[in-house]
């Protein structure tokens, strides 16, 4: 009698999906994009308490208009009429001088800025980091497929070669049972070593910050 395999083997299209991954930096993460914005925040509040200290200029206008009539219903009329109008135009500029408060606020807005850079910068090598061990991780995972596989094939090729010697009364039953055993650790080997490509592969996209939101469950 002879017992086939209960494991059938698995192909490589779950390696060979994510292969174009390997190498690629393209990542913009949500802690990356909330760090940027912090930045950018920071920038216009410190642009906003520099221009806090400098010289403040008013363009003033203002016109008139009189009446010079000798009686009161002439003086309205040449009001009215707009005979007699006059001007005055000027600037109005305003130079704080020892302005204590604005500077203050403007250094507390420079320091604001040089840590939110330096923040950014930090988490920026940190991602880069964990990207690349997350792309280790996917490398020597399709190793370990392929030697699996290759492992694999080898037992199968062992199990076809004895069965024909069994046929041919060369071989015992316990022989083919024993190499029927070490083919099925062997596809067991390789679809773990799937498994965990494909869980490294999810490290990866976690790490870039591609990993795509869960579907949303839909009540019945």
């Amino acid at each position: 009698m002879v017992v086939q395999p209960v494991l059938p083997p698995l192909g490589h299209e779950l390696a060979d999906h994510h292969r174009h991954e390997i190498g690629t930096f393209g990542f913009d993460r949500l802690d990356l994009v909330q760090q940027r914005l912090a930045l950018k925040q920071a920038e216009l509040v410190l642009e906003a308490r520099r221009s806090e200290e400098l010289p403040l200029v008013n363009f003033q206008a203002s016109g008139t208009s009189s009446g010079l009539g000798a009686r009161a219903d002439q003086t309205t009329r040449d009001i009215v009429a707009g005979d007699f109008l006059s001007y005055t135009v000027g600037l109005a500029i305003e130079v704080p001088l020892g302005n204590l408060a604005a500077r203050s606020r403007r250094l507390s807005a420079e320091v604001l800025v040089s840590v939110s850079r330096q923040n950014l910068r930090a988490l920026e090598t940190q991602v880069a980091r964990d990207v690349r061990d997350a792309v280790r991780q996917v490398a020597f995972g399709e190793e370990n497929i392929a030697a699996a596989a290759r492992s694999r094939e080898f037992a199968e090729k062992q199990l076809n070669a004895e069965q024909l010697r069994f046929e041919q009364g060369l071989s015992t039953n316990f022989e083919v049972l024993s190499l029927q055993r070490d083919l099925a650790q062997a596809q067991t080997s390789e679809q773990l070593a799937i498994l965990q490509y494909a869980r490294a592969a999810i490290l990866l996209e976690r790490a870039k910050g591609t990993l795509a939101p869960p579907s949303a469950t839909k009540q019945p």
